[in-house]
């Protein structure tokens, strides 16, 4: 199960595979940051106060970054419409 793995682990699971994913230009960064890089703290059971750290090192990679404040917004809303199940990347090539 998902709760028998540890912070850590979930937490360099997460980092690694957003360290994968490009940044992108200004026109598409919230519509990729909803799509593919937030659902990502769910994806593998991270909170949003420990994920966001790790969101925020995606952006960096945006030119220009969104701001923290429209990227925790972001982060927020694609929170509240989630349908996949939480962890789903943990259960992934274990």
């Amino acid at each position: 199960s998902i709760d028998s793995i540890p912070l850590a682990t979930k937490i360099k699971r997460c980092q690694a595979f957003v360290d994968a994913i490009d940044g992108v230009t200004e026109g598409g960064r919230n519509d990729f940051a909803a799509r593919v890089v937030c659902p990502l703290g769910l994806d593998f059971d991270l909170d949003d106060e420990t994920f966001f750290p790790i969101l925020q090192s995606w952006n960096e990679k945006n030119s220009p970054p969104l701001s923290d404040s429209e990227l925790h917004r972001t982060l927020v809303s694609v929170a509240r419409s989630r349908m996949s199940p939480r962890g789903s990347k943990l259960l992934e090539d274990r």
